[in-house]
């Protein structure tokens, strides 16, 4: 077993690459403790785990701010026992003395989206992961939010509507890096989704309930966003669903916010309705506006007093622009 407190020293020596197999996981440098020029003592606090695999033990490291590399071993009964070394960051070179491996993740490559940790990995529970956009042989370490239940799962959420507690009225630099919270309210960027989209096709679906609980949801078959250079234009086709196909209207369209005016209006969409969209003159989908039931919310009362029922949350097709769905929830994945 592994003591719960040990020495480490600060020499490196050897360096190699290992590559364990785990497809899209790869931990980089090899190293082995030795005394020597420059060498010093510090004490630091192990955490001993069981887990499934090496690839968990290595996602149970990097959760961990202080975690600077772990040890894993295999169990008679098939799971892995896992040592994760935690410290201070000048320990990010001072490796195990004895004679026991140690892994320090200096690259971690995480599988590149939700199909993938759920057809490689076998994880159908919806929840938060860690996955790598690769972009112009770059990677991007990002976290998402993937329902691996609804529609065949295997999904990213894109743009999550619940309870109005974030406000969707940002700039263009938020609606590029992403906003919110991945548990709950929340936009993912559009650079992701440029990414992804990009790196192999896509198909987008939107699931959506009124305050009634009637649900409706679409889905297209295929699914771009050009780059920012393009204005993150939005490519879709290949309808199917029951909300109606209020969407394709905005096929094309270059992504507008209130510093970004890229609609086909004579006025700023984006100021005007509350939230960066790919308006066209203007918007029979708008997932970004105010969150709301109707006129009588008082959250969709503008500060001047007036009714600002154009601002909420449409899909034109299925409820009125006087009516608002309570969730609306856009989600992609890669076409398998």
């Amino acid at each position: 077993m592994f003591d719960q407190r040990r020495s480490y020293l600060a020499t490196l020596i050897t360096s190699s690459l290992l590559s364990f197999g785990f497809g899209s996981v790869v931990y980089h440098n090899r190293f082995v403790a030795s005394f020597g020029r420059d060498t010093k003592s510090v004490e630091i606090v192990t955490e001993t785990i069981t887990e499934r695999s090496r690839m968990l033990c290595a996602d149970r490291c990097m959760s961990r701010t202080l975690c600077v590399g772990f040890n894993s071993r295999r169990m008679p009964n098939g799971r892995r026992e896992c040592e994760l070394i935690q410290g201070p960051s000048e320990l990010n070179n001072i490796q195990r003395e004895a004679d026991s491996v140690f892994y320090r993740i200096v690259n971690m490559r995480f599988p590149r989206d939700c199909a993938d940790y759920y057809t490689m990995y076998g994880y159908n529970d919806s929840g938060k992961y860690t996955i790598d956009v690769w972009y112009k042989e770059k990677n991007y370490p990002t976290e998402v939010y993937c329902d691996m239940e609804r529609f065949g799962g295997q999904w990213m959420i894109a743009i999550s509507r619940y309870n109005g507690s974030l406000d969707f009225n940002r700039n263009w630099t938020d609606y590029k890096t992403g906003f919110g919270d991945v548990n709950w309210e929340y936009y993912i960027g559009n650079d992701v989704l440029h990414k992804l989209s990009v790196s192999r096709p896509h198909e987008m679906l939107v699931k959506m309930e009124s305050f009634s609980g009637e649900t409706r949801y679409a889905q297209y078959e295929r699914f771009l966003v050009d780059s920012e250079e393009e204005n993150y234009k939005i490519h879709l086709s290949g309808y199917i669903g029951d909300a109606g196909n209020a969407f394709i209207y905005h096929n094309g369209m270059s992504f507008s916010t209130f510093d970004e005016d890229n609609d086909l209006s004579n006025y700023n969409c984006a100021a005007t309705y509350h939230g960066g969209f790919w308006y066209k003159a203007c918007s029979t989908v708008r997932l970004t506006g105010r969150w709301g039931e109707s006129p009588a919310d008082e959250t969709m009362n503008g500060t001047d007093g007036l009714i600002t029922y154009h601002q909420g949350i449409i899909w034109s097709t299925w409820l009125t622009f006087l009516n608002h769905p309570k969730t609306a929830v856009m989600m992609i994945r890669p076409i398998v």
